[in-house]
């Protein structure tokens, strides 16, 4: 008996190449979108956590006095101000006892320690990294260059590196 050839079911070697060919147009930028939103939650969550970090140390210099002679009366004169070349620990002081904003100059941890000095757990592979300095006030333009001169003004800057990100947090505090 002969075999009817309309009854033959399957592909033909052009529709097999036509697919072929559509799938390896399309499935790689599939794969790709996969990852990049398989890392996505990674990066974000480590984002959030240098925010978090910084943030925090934001908050515990700004309540610091502006300055070692500041009495919270009022403005310092510049000729009491601390010197650019003195900012930083005075003799004797540790992270406890920070007392004012320019003590966190040059300030370094890893890995990342609350006021009292206890490491903050979970944060670990994370380096928390200070700088302050004096700036030009008025306009925005001028916060950016570093003054080796007294001014009303302290640049504090925040840097926090962590496994899959680096953060920065910078605020402008003034003598007023």
């Amino acid at each position: 008996m002969r075999k009817n050839k309309k009854n033959i079911r399957g592909f033909t070697l052009p529709e097999i190449i036509m697919t072929i060919t559509i799938g390896t147009i399309i499935i790689p930028p599939i794969i790709i979108m996969l990852l990049v939103a398989l890392r996505a939650p990674v990066v974000i969550s480590g984002a959030i956590k240098g925010n978090s970090l910084a943030s925090d140390l934001m908050e515990e210099i700004l309540s610091k006095r502006w300055d070692e002679a500041s009495t919270g009366t009022g403005p310092i004169a510049d000729g009491i101000k601390t010197l650019p070349v003195d900012l930083g620990l005075e003799a004797g002081e540790t992270r406890i006892n920070f007392n004012d904003i320019d003590d966190f100059n040059n300030y370094s941890e890893t890995p990342p320690q609350n006021a009292q000095g206890i490491i903050i757990t979970d944060f670990s592979d994370y380096t928390r990294k200070v700088e302050i300095f004096y700036v030009e006030g008025g306009n925005s333009e001028d916060y950016d260059t570093e003054l080796s001169n007294v001014s009303n003004f302290k640049k504090i800057l925040i840097t926090v590196t962590g496994p899959n990100s680096t953060n920065r947090l910078e605020a402008i505090t003034s003598n007023r």
